[in-house]
């Protein structure tokens, strides 16, 4: 017998789907005005690596979730996607903390 889906499940994965696209408007706005002239200029660059890195991360995982079969697969992957999405808001404070620090 299958799993039982609580109500808000279905609904609370829209909402992740619509607020990852607009997140992902806000990531590509940044490369531009924030990025590029900051890996310019030596700035913060281990933390903002690491940021791109994990949002990579998410953006591949988010994928395979969605789109990948096997439900061994989907478990691993939803573990090593909960585990990076759960780290975002620390890696982003540590990332403005360091910018900060230096200015």
């Amino acid at each position: 017998m299958g799993a039982i889906v609580h109500p808000i499940e279905p609904w609370s994965l829209k909402v992740h789907g619509a607020a990852i696209l607009a997140f992902a408007v806000l990531a590509g706005s940044l490369w531009p005005v924030h990025i590029r002239p900051a890996w310019r200029a030596h700035q913060n660059r281990r933390s903002g690596v690491s940021m791109v890195v994990m949002l990579m991360l998410l953006t591949v995982t988010g994928y395979l979730l969605y789109y990948g079969s096997g439900d061994t697969l989907r478990d691993w992957v939803g573990l090593i996607h909960w585990a990076f999405g759960l780290g975002v808001p620390a890696l982003v404070l540590l990332h403005v903390w360091f910018g900060r620090r230096r200015t």
